[in-house]
């Protein structure tokens, strides 16, 4: 089963990689070019302010995984490492940055390995307990039209309501189950999670839905006549669609994920300016400053910010 999960990985990868390649081959670059360099200033100040909710609450990931953990970091120390990690990942790749980089960081800092685990598999919890909510939310309000509308192995408008729906109820049994069984512990393989209190739950639900929204709302700014009800479906696609290409930040497939399903409704040209404007803020003007917390941190080491490793606090419960 594991030869054919790998073999199955590498024909999805394949498949996502070769539909890209033919996609940005037919692109117009130059007219991409012209429709970059055409965004005023207002514009890019808006798509700069409204990703900001974004950056917040990926640097507020990890006060989830401290809540139930107890590591005893401080609580800026755990957002620095959160928005490092979170960046990284976005950047070169979930299993250098979003797991060995953060593993570095926070054992470095005095917290087990084990400990550091559990904080990391809770921030990948969070972000896609939101994916899935809004997904559900924008599946039953505006089932998309379009390319992307016509998918028929789901029946259609009805077909996509009934996948959003699935999702919201997947949500609800999500928050259900913490209501029920909430700070008791789940033993998954080797590691054992502490299960979110119901308030926790929807703190976390809060924090990927805004980064999650605040995404669309920027890709939204930057293509005049297409809503965020739009744009949401297709960014959730793209991201799938990255993530089976194994493209660190899914370059190329995102903007080709979004041309194919939003050319009809504005030039590809243009769809894809959007993309890659969005990409530079979301993705790589906050890489900068995650390189430059990554450094310092691992500078500072465990002697950073005032820790005080001999109290056992940073162990981790």
């Amino acid at each position: 089963m594991h030869r054919y999960r790998r073999l199955l990985a590498f024909v999805l990868a394949a498949v996502v990689l070769t539909i890209t390649a033919r996609k940005l081959a037919r692109i117009d670059w130059g007219a991409v070019t012209d429709a970059l360099l055409a965004y005023e200033a207002g514009t890019i100040a808006g798509a700069l302010i409204l990703i900001l909710p974004a950056l917040a609450a990926c640097a507020a990931y990890d006060l989830i995984g401290r809540r139930l953990t107890s590591h005893g970091l401080p609580r800026a120390r755990t957002m620095l490492i959160s928005f490092a990690g979170y960046f990284l990942s976005l950047n070169i790749g979930a299993l250098v940055g979003g797991v060995l980089l953060r593993l570095r960081l926070y054992t470095a800092s005095g917290v087990r390995s084990v400990t550091a685990g559990q904080i990391i598999a809770l921030t990948v919890l969070t972000n896609w307990l939101g994916y899935v909510a809004i997904a559900g939310l924008v599946l039953i309000i505006a089932p998309p039209s379009g390319a992307f509308g016509s998918i028929g192995f789901v029946g259609g408008a009805a077909g996509l309501r009934a996948v959003g729906a699935g999702c919201l109820l997947a949500t609800a049994g999500y928050l259900a189950y913490c209501a029920c069984r909430g700070n008791s512990k789940l033993r998954i393989r080797d590691t054992t999670l502490v299960i979110p209190s119901l308030p926790t739950a929807v703190l976390q639900l809060g924090l990927s839905c805004t980064n999650w929204a605040a995404s669309g709302a920027v890709l939204a700014w930057l293509m005049p006549g297409i809503g965020w009800l739009e744009v949401m479906p297709v960014l959730m696609a793209s991201a799938l669609a990255g993530i089976w290409s194994h493209v660190p930040g899914g370059i190329g497939v995102t903007e080709a994920v979004f041309a194919s399903l939003l050319g009809y409704r504005l030039a590809e040209a243009e769809v894809v300016a959007a993309v890659l404007a969005f990409r530079v803020a979301y993705y790589f003007l906050p890489l900068a400053p995650a390189l430059a917390v990554y450094a310092w941190l691992e500078w500072r080491g465990t002697s950073g910010m005032g820790l005080a490793l001999n109290s056992g606090k940073t162990q981790g419960g």
